[in-house]
């Protein structure tokens, strides 16, 4: 679904375009129309990537599974999670993180941006975070990757 033209002018071939959301709480009954509102506009704007980067909504349910199906893309897309993705009454966010979560995400075609060799992880009360590492990027072709290692 590439669009010819942007706000900067003509289409550029030799660019690469990124949508980028984040923080679309889907299970929330507020944020939820609003998120509809702009998955729509992403759909209908087109790029070469997508990327969800954290908060898209808790595990409960399946909210996070409508909310990734509703992404029309064809481009590679990556999901980062956020805090939200690995709250739990349960005591194990950490599960989540490595197992449960990827699992879902995957399932839906989407790539989870995972822990590797250069990652941290820190546990704070029994809450995970992670630093995105360089690894996850293989989605990008070479030329990208490049590009994104010079900035």
């Amino acid at each position: 679904m590439r669009q010819h033209g942007t706000c900067d002018g003509p289409y550029n071939p030799s660019l690469m375009r990124l949508l980028v959301t984040a923080d679309l709480h889907f299970n929330h009954p507020r944020s939820r129309p609003l998120a509809v509102a702009l998955i729509a506009k992403m759909n209908a704007t087109g790029g070469d990537v997508l990327l969800l980067v954290g908060d898209t909504a808790v595990l409960a349910g399946d909210d996070l599974e409508v909310c990734l199906s509703s992404f029309n893309f064809d481009g590679p897309k990556l999901f980062v999670a956020g805090n939200h993705e690995l709250w739990t009454g349960g005591n194990d966010s950490y599960e989540i993180f490595t197992t449960a979560l990827p699992a879902r995400v995957r399932a839906l075609g989407w790539l989870f941006a995972s822990l590797g060799r250069s990652s941290r992880v820190y546990a704070v009360r029994r809450r995970y975070a992670s630093q995105l590492d360089r690894a996850s990027y293989r989605l990008f072709n070479a030329r990208a990757a490049s590009s994104a290692s010079r900035r």
